[in-house]
């Protein structure tokens, strides 16, 4: 990786909403943090001339812009938007105690909920066993199971996702 894909690279990130970035790529490690703000600010072309890279001073000026890096975000088949979407329409069922998650009422019987299972507030999804009591675990949400996050007779912790629904 080239300075100059690394100084498009950190302009890009600069002027996106990403405030975290670690690459590692090429001997080269790379790690931006924008996350903490010190009321500073520092212009790129300040840096010219002093970056090194594998201890080896690259003296490429930071105005150049890297067609390869500026191609690769231009080509990302993720859509910020859509991920935002979702995930307002995405809960999930947490788990309420520590015990062992039984998907079924009983072994053999049918499971309580599969996945693409349309549900309502209230549906009993799973029992949980504490403490030799069996506790019925009940949506509260009304849509579609996406995914069962747990499998039969695990144990699982407070607040551990248990199925993911997506509200209808």
């Amino acid at each position: 990786m080239s300075f100059k894909e690394i100084t498009e690279l950190i302009n890009i990130i600069d002027k996106s909403q990403i405030s975290f970035m670690e690459l590692n790529y090429e001997k080269v490690y790379l790690k931006l943090d924008k996350s903490l703000n010190r009321g500073e600010t520092t212009n790129v072309k300040d840096f010219n001339n002093q970056v090194k890279i594998n201890d080896k001073n690259y003296g490429v000026e930071t105005e150049e812009i890297c067609d390869v890096v500026k191609e690769n975000v231009k080509n990302t088949n993720v859509n910020v938007n859509d991920v935002l979407e979702e995930d307002e329409n995405v809960q999930y069922i947490l788990s309420p105690m520590v015990g062992t998650v039984y998907l079924a009422p009983s072994p053999g019987k049918q499971t309580y909920v599969s996945k693409d299972q349309d549900i309502k507030n209230g549906d009993v999804v799973c029992i949980i066993e504490a403490m030799k009591l069996m506790n019925e675990i009940e949506s509260e949400y009304s849509g579609k199971v996406i995914e069962i996050l747990v499998k039969n007779s695990q144990m699982v912790e407070y607040g551990q996702k248990l199925f993911k629904i997506k509200k209808s």
